[in-house]
C-alpha cells in the first residue's frame, strides 16, 4: 500500500517574505485610495488659488487700461466680490460648486467691462455663455432712424425692411442695429457678441465714429448690421458701446 505524503506547510523563511510582500501591496493600496492627489485633499483654498490669481491680474489690466476716473465703481464691485469671495473660500463657509459659479459670474463681469470700454479680449477669456450668430448679407436697407430690433417674425421683417425674407423663422430670430443716417463715411455698427443669461440675451454693440483729423467719404451712409441667431424666446437687451476713432 502507497504512502500518502504528508503536506509540510511553509518553512519560517517563506512566511516572512509573503507577509512582507502582504504588507508592502497593502500599502500602496492604502496610498493609492488615501493620498491620492484628489482635489478635496488638497485643501479648499489651494483649488481656487490660480482662478483667484487670474482675476486678480484681470482687474489690475482693467484698472491700468482706464483713466483713473474711468469704471472706478464696477472696479471696486468687482474687488468687493473677489475679497468676499476669498474670505469665504478660506473660512469654508461655500461649497464647491457655488465657488465655481461665484467664479464664473466674476469672469462675466470682467470680460463685459472690457466690451463697455474697449479693452481687448483673448480667445481664452471669452464666455461658455456665448451665442453663436451669423452676419446676413444684405444691401444697405438706408434705415434713416437709429435702433435696434429682434425680430422673430417675416411679418415684421417686411414693416422694418420693406421686402420679404429667406429666413426660415421657425429656426432663426434675426437681431439688426442701426446708426441711422450720417452725413459722410467713416460710422460703422457692429454686433460683436451675445450673450445668455438666464432670462434674457445680452447683445454687445460697437460703434464707431470718425474723429476730426479723419479722411472720410463726403456721401450720405446709414451704418447697420444684421445676424442671425437660433430662434430664442428669451427677452433681448443692447449695450452700446461708442468708440471715437483717432487719426
Amino acid at each position: 500500500m502507497a504512502k500518502k505524503k504528508k503536506y509540510k506547510g511553509l518553512d519560517i523563511k517563506n512566511k516572512i517574505i509573503i507577509g512582507f510582500i502582504i504588507v508592502i501591496f497593502l500599502s500602496i493600496l492604502f496610498m493609492l485610495v488615501v493620498d491620492s492627489p484628489d482635489e478635496k485633499d488638497r485643501g479648499f483654498s489651494k483649488i481656487y488659488e490660480d482662478s483667484i490669481k487670474e482675476i486678480n491680474e484681470e482687474i489690475v489690466t482693467i484698472r491700468e487700461s482706464l483713466d483713473k476716473e474711468e469704471a472706478t465703481e464696477e472696479i471696486n464691485d468687482l474687488n468687493d466680490s473677489l475679497k468676499k469671495l476669498e474670505k469665504n473660500i478660506l473660512d469654508e463657509t461655500i461649497d464647491y460648486e457655488e465657488v465655481d459659479e461665484e467664479i464664473k459670474e466674476l469672469k462675466k463681469n470682467i470680460e463685459k467691462i472690457k466690451i463697455e470700454h474697449g479693452i481687448e479680449i483673448s480667445d481664452e477669456e471669452i464666455s461658455e455663455d456665448k451665442v453663436n450668430f451669423t452676419e446676413v448679407g444684405k444691401k444697405n436697407p438706408n434705415i434713416e432712424k437709429q435702433g435696434s430690433h429682434h425680430i422673430k417674425t417675416s411679418e415684421k421683417y417686411k414693416e422694418i425692411f420693406g421686402e420679404e425674407s429667406d429666413i426660415d423663422f421657425e429656426k432663426y430670430d434675426i437681431l439688426a442695429v442701426f446708426s441711422g443716417v450720417k452725413n459722410t463715411g467713416g460710422y460703422s455698427i457692429e454686433i460683436i457678441s451675445i450673450e445668455e443669461k438666464e432670462e434674457l440675451l445680452e447683445i454687445y454693440v460697437e460703434k464707431k465714429s470718425p474723429g476730426e483729423d479723419c479722411l472720410v467719404t463726403m456721401a450720405i451712409t446709414y451704418p447697420f448690421d444684421i445676424v442671425k441667431i437660433e430662434s430664442s424666446d428669451k427677452n433681448v437687451e443692447f449695450y452700446y458701446d461708442e468708440i471715437l476713432i483717432v487719426c
